[in-house]
């Protein structure tokens, strides 16, 4: 029974990671399958490690969540007056019109990326979550070779191993 509660003491440490590490994390994790490619496999895992993956994606869900809304809004509250009435016309602009249409595309997307890169940089305090074992990353990681280059199995390791 006292181990059965040092156990879950030692679990309910919160986690502290980069907003952009977790999006991207979670992101990797929820990969759906399409037609042209598969999505994230966890079948090749046991069933423990199958609940381990899905409580981190869980506890990871709230940051992605967050700033996708956060992105949504500040392109909503950044577009130019009259901002869709141009992009409406733009098939039937002329040559100088569709480039000062494009301009303003321009200025208008760095003006966002420009808002949320401050988000994406924010240390972000997660729920607890078990860790996957060397071996069960491993399996996790070969699984999903089509899916992950050395930059994601990296990014996966800080968030699961």
């Amino acid at each position: 029974m006292r181990e059965k509660k040092e156990k879950t003491a030692k679990a309910a440490v919160k986690t502290t990671v980069k907003a952009d590490t977790a999006i991207a994390a979670y992101r990797l994790l929820t990969t759906p399958k399409t037609q042209e490619r598969d999505g994230m496999k966890l079948s090749g895992l046991d069933t423990k490690d199958i609940f381990t993956v899905l409580r981190a994606a869980n506890a990871l869900k709230p940051v992605a969540v967050a700033f996708e809304d956060f992105q949504k809004d500040a392109q909503e509250r950044l577009k130019p007056e009259g901002w869709d009435a141009k992009v409406e016309r733009f098939a039937e602009a002329t040559e100088d019109e569709k480039a000062e249409i494009n301009r303003a595309a321009m200025e208008y997307n760095d003006r966002v990326n420009e808002c949320v890169a401050t988000e994406l940089e924010k240390e972000k305090e997660l729920d607890a979550y078990e860790r996957l074992s060397e071996e069960a990353f491993g399996r996790l990681v070969r699984d999903n070779g089509h899916l992950l280059d050395v930059r994601s199995i990296m990014l996966l390791q800080e968030v699961l191993a």
